[in-house]
């Protein structure tokens, strides 16, 4: 497997999405049926000018023509044989000396085609573990058993591909990190989850506009829900609570929505977090966003 050290180019939004979410269920991982497309991941793709003269960057996208469970998978294009590195923006939070178990649904467009799976700190330059596995053209989970050390910490996992010679799309699904080796209650493990993102900034002679925002939500659990969801926008640096705002709302199973709301210009100026709740006691996984 070569990577190349040429120019490297993510899949990052201007939403930067944070990982200040609260995990209820034993899957510390977020979106990780990639339901949600690729929110809460990154792809960086090394270009090469030898087999990608315009430096096209084709970055990860659902695909609904297979998948192993929910509705999509995700799909990583790689037909000019580039270095990929998939990642999170960091998983949720892993207890100190504690085994865990990562665990993917791995197909690719060749077989026998070399991917590699880690599991590390993303605060540290520590590496739990590391593991590559020959995909192939058919759908096949793998599965990497790792230790935390002594240290509580926030987790990142990271795919890496790429072989020189070889042109070769991949595909992921159930992207999964539990405590323990079996998935115990998959479908409504997650309960709802969801982030926000902001549609467009617009500043117009020196003044802020209303700021347009979209809470991208999905019901995992397997029925309909009803709730009350909140939204909290606070300075980053003030750590005061700039506008709230709660929004009746009503899912089917397995049903996503886009719930659009808008921030007042009022608040001004600044670096604000969005973090999203729900007042009834439903399982919930957030990812607050930053803006």
């Amino acid at each position: 497997m070569i990577f190349h050290n040429k120019i490297k180019k993510a899949t990052i939004s201007c939403l930067l999405i944070l990982i200040m979410y609260q995990a209820y269920s034993e899957n510390i991982m977020f979106n990780s049926g990639f339901e949600q497309g690729n929110a809460g991941y990154q792809c960086v793709k090394y270009l090469r000018p030898d087999t990608n003269p315009n430096l096209k960057y084709e970055g990860p996208v659902a695909d609904a023509s297979t998948h192993v469970s929910g509705k999509q998978s995700l799909k990583i294009p790689n037909r000019f044989a580039e270095a990929i590195n998939f990642s999170s923006y960091y998983a949720g939070k892993i207890k100190p000396k504690t085994k865990y178990t990562l665990s993917v649904w791995v197909k690719t467009s060749v077989d026998d085609y070399p991917v590699v799976l880690l599991a590390k700190s993303s605060t540290r330059w520590v590496t739990f573990a590391r593991r590559t596995v020959n995909a192939g053209e058919k759908w096949t989970r793998y599965m990497l058993n790792f230790k935390s050390d002594e240290k509580s910490d926030y987790l990142k996992i990271s795919i890496l591909c790429g072989k020189e010679s070889t042109p070769c799309d991949i595909w992921l699904d159930d992207l999964e990190v539990t405590a323990d080796d079996v998935i115990k209650d998959k479908k409504n493990a997650t309960g709802i989850e969801g982030y926000t993102r902001i549609d467009k900034l617009f500043i117009q002679n020196g003044k802020l506009n209303d700021i347009p925002a979209t809470a991208d939500i999905i019901n995992n659990l397997s029925k309909k829900v009803s709730f009350k969801l909140g939204v909290n926008v606070i300075n980053r640096y003030t750590g005061i609570k700039v506008f709230n705002k709660n929004i009746s709302v009503s899912f089917l199973p397995d049903e996503k929505k886009n719930i659009k709301f808008t921030i007042p210009a009022d608040i001004g100026c600044g670096s604000y977090i969005i973090s999203l709740f729900i007042h009834e006691n439903i399982k919930n996984k957030f990812m607050p966003s930053l803006f």
